[in-house]
């Protein structure tokens, strides 16, 4: 399996989204190197607040637990710096992902690599 990223890590917050069925999940990397933004569909799949769980990013489908964590397929839309793009994030990069529409954006302090329009897979996986 071809890892871009993997890390475990807490939902930081989960807010409603002005879309109706729509949440932005905001998930921190325990060492506080990784930060990611995603939108949830409350049919699909919904994290909550203070949740642990794994992040793994590859280019290959990984393993997981039919049921309990989630896939997408995502395709690269774009990697850019951070400069100004969004101010409420540190990091010095910004890496943005589509599932079917559903956004992934990866905030980073070195740019992963990938290049646009790129497929990798995308799960997540509730630990507690």
């Amino acid at each position: 399996m071809a890892e871009v990223l993997r890390f475990r890590g807490r939902v930081d917050s989960v807010t409603q989204e002005n879309i109706p069925e729509i949440l932005l999940g905001r998930i921190i990397s325990e060492d506080g190197k990784h930060v990611v933004k995603m939108d949830l569909h409350k049919e699909l799949f919904v994290l909550r607040e203070g949740q642990k769980v794994e992040f793994q990013l590859s280019k290959s489908i990984p393993d997981y637990r039919d049921g309990i964590d989630f896939v997408g397929r995502a395709t690269v839309v774009s990697i850019k710096r951070n400069e100004g793009l969004d101010p409420s994030e540190e990091k010095q990069w910004i890496h943005i992902l589509s599932i079917g529409g559903l956004l992934v954006v990866l905030y980073e302090d070195e740019p992963l690599p990938l290049t646009p329009t790129e497929k990798v897979y995308v799960r997540v996986a509730p630990l507690d």
